[in-house]
């Protein structure tokens, strides 16, 4: 009798335990989706592309790396999944079609759809021109390439730019590709990509739907020793922003870098297969444009600033030149007309309006140009 009663007691603590766990953790969602929302960014997997963004999404952005929320944003996408209106595949007579990939300042993190480069683009250069947005968070120039040849080409555009973020691109490179040895020029061909481990589904699942999460490893991250730790076992990704710029990465850098010279070779290559010409942007960092956050990074993690600070602007710039490959680099109007990080979030790295707008007015004359020239020798 006194173990059944002892055994009913046991129950009872364990139950009101339970209770006790799901009031707090309910609470504490309720806390953060009212005073400190994370968003609800939730790509999904894609066997050939890695990732992807569902088609007629919805959902809540704001900046993930901090409580202080610099912007506020209800996304909406189109039905490929991009943040853009619909566009039909036909292409209008006598408009050229421009087709804009890159990561998430092409895509417009941040800020909203119609404060976006691209967008401001299209709208600066019709109606002669068509301007496609197929940038997507968390990418790099490799998926810019598999999106192109498996989505963006159906559209037929004539001009292809990839946007690359000199921030962190680099070392975004997830190897969809591999090299082919058995054509004479090297081709690159898409690997297979593997669904990710249940327990990487389950973490992408809970930090998609329970804000509290992100809130959670927030503040984990804000201790060393907890966020080495959790790294360790996976339960996230390191938020610190490899810039490759620092020189804390500068032992990978020359092989990313070939590699990254691989990608953007082909990209060329496949966009003049279809009739396109392919064109490379370069966007760059806050700390290269800013002096003071500059000095900031390097001293933080206590560097010697000045020796690779415009490195990955240089060297993406020789490998257009080598590899006849049009290029246009924004940073150094971005530099001349900054004011105490004019042009970008204080807490976040994306561009704020303002460095969208002055992208959009930048490039809108050398596009231009590009149009013009192609449309002579097509």
């Amino acid at each position: 009798m006194k173990q059944d009663v002892k055994k009913s007691s046991i129950g009872r603590k364990f139950l009101l335990l339970i209770v006790v766990v799901l009031v707090f953790f309910t609470c504490a969602e309720l806390i953060v989706r009212v005073f400190f929302p994370f968003g609800t960014f939730q790509p999904v997997h894609d066997a050939v592309l890695q990732f992807r963004l569902p088609s007629n999404a919805s959902y809540l952005e704001t900046n993930m790396n901090t409580f202080v929320k610099e912007f506020m944003i209800w996304r909406q996408l189109n039905d490929h999944g991009y943040n853009d209106a619909s566009r039909p595949l036909q292409k209008t007579r006598g408009v050229a079609r421009v087709a804009i990939a890159g990561d998430s300042f092409t895509f417009g993190y941040g800020v909203r759809r119609e404060q976006n480069w691209v967008w401001l683009l299209g709208r600066k250069l019709a109606p002669e021109v068509e301007v496609l947005n197929y940038g997507l968070p968390r990418s790099g120039p490799e998926i810019g390439l598999a999106r192109y040849m498996h989505d963006t080409k159906r559209f037929n555009p004539d001009i292809v730019i990839y946007a690359f973020f000199v921030g962190n691109d680099v070392d975004q490179s997830p190897e969809l590709f591999r090299v082919s040895n058995e054509t004479a020029n090297d081709t690159l061909i898409p690997r297979s990509q593997e669904i990710p481990p249940r327990f990487i589904r389950w973490r992408q699942w809970i930090s998609g739907r329970f804000q509290s999460y992100a809130a959670l490893v927030l503040l984990l991250q804000r201790s060393p020793l907890t966020n080495r730790i959790l790294q360790r076992v996976g339960l996230f990704e390191n938020a610190e922003n490899r810039d490759i710029f620092s020189l804390g990465s500068a032992d990978e850098y020359p092989v990313k870098l070939a590699y990254i010279e691989r990608i953007l070779k082909e990209f060329d290559r496949v966009a003049q297969a279809d009739g396109a010409k392919f064109v490379l942007l370069l966007l760059p960092a806050k700390e290269q444009v800013d002096d003071v956050l500059y000095e900031k990074y390097y001293s933080a993690r206590n560097l010697t600033p000045g020796v690779a600070r415009w490195r990955p602007q240089r060297d993406l710039m020789a490998i257009a030149e080598r590899n006849h490959i049009t290029a246009i680099d924004v940073s150094p109007e971005f530099v001349r007309r900054n004011v105490n990080n004019t042009f970008y979030y204080t807490y976040d790295g994306h561009f704020n309006a303002r460095g969208h707008l002055l992208t959009a007015d930048l490039i809108q004359e050398p596009l231009r140009r590009v149009i013009l020239q192609h449309s002579r020798t097509s």
